[in-house]
């Protein structure tokens, strides 16, 4: 076998029938490169009589006995489903459906092959395939991939190759091509189509699966990961019976959007599904959000979170002073218990929308369809001008109008909204959050649909150990490149729809009109950070605007309500300066991924900036105000 290379573009699989005898040699050759069924090894027996030194040894010994069996035995196991039929006390809850036919068929051939001393082989064959025909295509195509087939997957998974570059190798040569097609009839199949996106995923699985496991037993192998992470110098909090959190990075983020996700583990106490919380942070470099908290429960319970939340605050020097979340009162207690009011709790808007969505449809009008959705229509409207106010002023006013259009008309909605949200106005109404980054929690439920779909490959009933290593060895390397390659300028930052148009419309200024509309500004007495003028783009129009640089341009004093304005795009062309939508830059790429071991310049320039930046919002808006004080004197 070890002069056999396996091509998967090149390899024919085929059916052949065996002879009654056949040397070692030529038997490896027809079973392993030119049969497509897999022959399922059942049992080896080796010959245990101990043979003397020097004794010589008798070529009509059997070596070894092998039987195989074909790989459509047998029979698929039965269903707990249908058992739930036959036996009405057999509780099941079915969690997925599943498609397709187990290629199982209990078939009876079977190979006996004995191994002589002398190098003879001999094959006992029951030739006969019952319920399948070995000989057709379709038949072929559906069987299982033979094992060098899976060795060369591997291999190639273990050099870090996903199925897109797996693909590219097997992708037949345009001769092979044409030689099918111009075919009438298929009498073979190429090794490359048997290979399918399935077969690779479980191979990446597989490979995630051993590399997470440090001992057989999850317990055992969850605590040898925290005491891996504690050596590389990672916070970690482990109990046994309430919780298991390694701490990422955390320190520093003013806004945290705290989550959890249901079944993405099994509990190693009791083995019921475990929900998996984390704090996403807003990332200044990427525009993106990054994972810097995960915590493991069995049991969603404000105590247990808000224990978590406590070991956070009392080993970390935490800034935090917004908590994004959805409209869970567990997640809600916990964070009032852990924090008091030093932390605002902000509720996500679609969250909001689709709890109001239920009480808005109960509002009918009798027989009348086309007028009921008239209404909900501008009772969705009326509740986005309350949600969207921009002070206080413009909330009495909205909130007023609403009761006097709909409170007596509609009282069930009216006392839901009185109840259920007028007490929480702050914690929804963007008048009482204006300086929040985004009004929803996207950024972790994307995190959450990345974490399952291309990590855990949808598998509900991995180990704590896998989650473990999952998010420490690969999620965290991959968001710390993300960063690096946005922060070097390798990748640019991702921008939103609206900041997208923006920057195209700055794009299309002439170089020299863009180089006469912006200037670095001199430093000023009092004046902390580093700052740019800009023009405003009006013809005839002598407005001043002025943006601030600490690692990143950020805070135009226009009156645009967008944190990215073209201001500051226009600035960032001119002088080639990064950007954030951070009104208070206080994070970076050294700062958040702790960098320091390869680029510590990089770390004492931006502590001197971090040093620099701890002003309070009233001393930045005096620095504006007397720097237009000094150019109107000019």
């Amino acid at each position: 076998m070890n002069d056999i290379t396996f091509n998967p573009r090149t390899l024919t699989i085929y059916c052949f029938m065996l002879h009654m005898r056949m040397r070692q040699k030529n038997l490896s050759l027809k079973l392993k490169k030119t049969c497509h069924a897999n022959w399922v090894i059942q049992n080896s027996n080796k010959l245990k009589r101990k043979v003397p030194v020097g004794a010589l040894i008798d070529p009509n010994l059997i070596k070894v006995t092998q039987y195989l069996k074909c790989n459509h035995s047998g029979t698929k196991a039965e269903s707990l489903k249908k058992q739930a039929v036959e036996n009405d006390e057999l509780h099941v809850v079915k969690r997925r459906n599943t498609m397709g036919s187990s290629i199982k068929v209990g078939c009876l051939a079977t190979l006996v092959v004995k191994f002589f001393n002398s190098g003879k082989v001999t094959v006992v064959y029951n030739w006969r395939h019952n319920n399948h025909n070995p000989l057709e295509l379709s038949d072929i195509s559906h069987s299982r991939l033979s094992e060098e087939a899976r060795i060369w997957i591997n291999e190639h998974v273990e050099k870090n190759l996903d199925w897109k570059a797996i693909k590219g190798l097997l992708r037949l040569e345009d001769i092979k091509l044409e030689e099918m097609e111009n075919s009438m009839s298929m009498t073979s199949i190429p090794s490359a189509m048997m290979i399918q996106y399935k077969d690779v995923h479980n191979a990446i699985v597989a490979r995630i699966n051993n590399s997470a496991r440090k001992h057989y037993k999850d317990e055992i192998s969850t605590e040898r990961w925290i005491a891996f992470l504690q050596e590389k110098g990672y916070q970690t909090m482990f109990d046994t019976y309430n919780s298991v959190g390694p701490l990422l990075f955390l320190e520093n983020a003013e806004e945290w959007y705290l989550d959890s996700t249901h079944k993405t583990c099994k509990s190693f106490l009791d083995n019921k599904d475990c929900y998996l919380m984390s704090v996403i942070i807003y990332n200044p470099v990427t525009n993106k959000g990054v994972p810097v908290a995960f915590f493991v429960i069995s049991i969603k319970c404000s105590y247990t979170i808000a224990r978590w939340l406590n070991w956070l605050k009392d080993t970390n020097s935490l800034k935090v002073k917004w908590i994004m979340i959805d409209c869970s009162p567990i997640e809600q207690k916990a964070i009032r218990d852990t924090f008091g009011l030093s932390v605002q709790i902000l509720l996500c808007h679609w969250h909001i929308k689709r709890a109001w969505e239920s009480h808005v449809k109960k509002v009918t009008i009798p027989n009348a369809h086309l007028e009921t959705k008239n209404v909900w229509a501008n009772i969705r409207a009326a509740l986005n001008l309350i949600m969207h106010s921009n002070n206080k002023a413009d909330y009495n006013a909205h909130w007023q109008k609403f009761r006097l259009d709909y409170g007596i008309q509609f009282p069930g909605l009216m006392s839901y909204m009185e109840v259920t949200w007028e007490p929480k106005k702050k914690r929804w109404v963007k008048a009482w959050r204006q300086d929040a980054v985004c009004h929803t929690n996207n950024l972790i439920e994307s995190y959450h649909n990345q974490l399952k779909s291309f990590y855990l490959g949808q598998s509900c009933g991995c180990r704590i150990d896998k989650i473990v290593y999952v998010l420490s060895q690969l999620v965290e390397r991959d968001y710390r490149q993300d960063t690096l390659e946005t922060y070097f300028g390798i990748k640019s930052i991702r921008l939103s729809v609206a900041d997208t148009e923006r920057k195209r419309k700055v794009n299309v200024i002439a170089i020299e009109r863009a180089n006469g509309l912006v200037e670095e500004v001199e430093p000023q007495e009092l004046q902390a950070n580093k700052m740019y003028s800009c023009k405003s783009f009006g013809e005839g129009c002598e407005l001043v605007y002025f943006i601030k640089f600490t690692t990143h341009l950020h805070d135009c004093s226009c009156p645009d309500s967008a944190r990215l304005c073209k201001h500051i795009f226009l600035v960032s062309q001119v002088f080639d300066l990064p950007v954030t939508v951070r009104r208070n830059v206080i994070l970076d790429s050294a700062t958040l991924f702790s960098l320091n071991e390869n680029n510590g310049n990089i770390i004492s320039e931006d502590n001197i900036v971090l040093l620099e930046n701890q002003m309070s919002e009233d001393e930045q808006k005096a620095n504006i105000l007397l720097m237009n004080e000094s150019l109107e004197r000019i």
